[in-house]
């Protein structure tokens, strides 16, 4: 395996881990609208020094193609914020791995990359593995239902956000494209604040805590993820990698969940294996696109 595939790796566990302080937050009342606001003004903060080291921009126009980026990102992750106070973590992040799937179609279009077979495939058995996903109880089936629906929508911007980075990313530098992608993240935040049920210097000391780990470990992850796209391309098999974000949710969550205050294991071990199946399916169908 080449070392660069390594990034995405360690990334799907930093997310995983992230998404859960993230989820400890929103299930003691931060809520999606703020926790997605904190997380954009940290990572604004966490890329801002690249902006610094970046060669200098020959025209203001070239900040064009960032903004509209970062449209797709941060319509991904406010989805994501939404998927993780709705659902469950160890379905939101399996569904999320269908993302490598999103990407081949898209690059066909952006990049002139072509699908075959294997690609229909695994479309197939994503399918199959959401269907294994689904709770047992009409009330978990419709928190489930939601998982898919919301983490799907965010998986698909998150996808246009990655080829739009391999393809453009190369010509405007790494530096200057993720610090000004996470820069215009923070200013489209401010228009979530009168969403808030509440303002933010009122959430708890005790909270801020797991807010400010997770919005950091997502952030971290996500600038590197760019660097990634940017310097080396490979979006596919990034990717792919990056899915195994799948298998890490279901097994923390099952392990070391009540370390966040996640209750999600107690459905069972018998649900809890079948949703780790699930995710294996997942897993297996995108790994069906690194051969296509």
């Amino acid at each position: 395996m080449d070392w660069i595939l390594l990034v995405p790796l360690a990334n799907g566990l930093v997310y995983t881990i992230g998404t859960l302080f993230l989820k400890r937050a929103t299930n003691a009342g931060v809520g999606p609208w703020r926790t997605t606001f904190v997380s954009n003004l940290l990572h604004g903060l966490l890329a801002l020094p690249l902006w610094f080291i970046g060669p200098p921009l020959s025209s203001p126009l070239q900040l064009l193609i960032p903004l509209l980026i970062s449209l797709s990102f941060f319509g991904g992750q406010l989805l994501t914020c939404v998927a993780i106070h709705r659902g469950a973590v160890s379905v939101v992040t399996p569904v999320m791995g269908v993302k490598p799937v999103f990407v081949a179609f898209i690059a066909i279009y952006a990049l002139g990359t072509s699908l075959s077979a294997y690609v229909w495939a695994a479309a197939g058995l994503s399918a199959i593995a959401v269907f294994l996903l689904k709770g047992k109880s009409e009330a978990e089936r419709q928190r489930i239902l939601a998982s898919i629906f919301w983490g799907g929508s965010a998986s698909l911007l998150y996808a246009v956000y990655d080829v739009m980075l391999q393809k453009y990313g190369g010509d405007l530098g790494f530096e200057n494209m993720m610090s000004a992608v996470f820069a215009f993240n923070a200013l489209w935040s401010f228009a979530l604040i009168p969403l808030f049920r509440s303002p933010v210097s009122l959430v708890p000391k005790k909270i801020w805590y797991s807010l400010a780990a997770g919005g950091t470990l997502v952030g971290l992850q996500a600038i590197s993820m760019g660097w990634v796209l940017t310097k080396f391309g490979r979006v596919t098999e990034v990717n792919i990698i990056y899915s195994s974000r799948g298998i890490w949710s279901v097994l923390i969550v099952w392990i070391l969940g009540h370390w966040f205050a996640n209750r999600e294991r107690e459905a069972g071990r018998g649900e809890m294996t079948r949703r780790l199946l699930g995710a294996l399916i997942m897993i297996a169908a995108i790994f069906l696109t690194m051969i296509a």
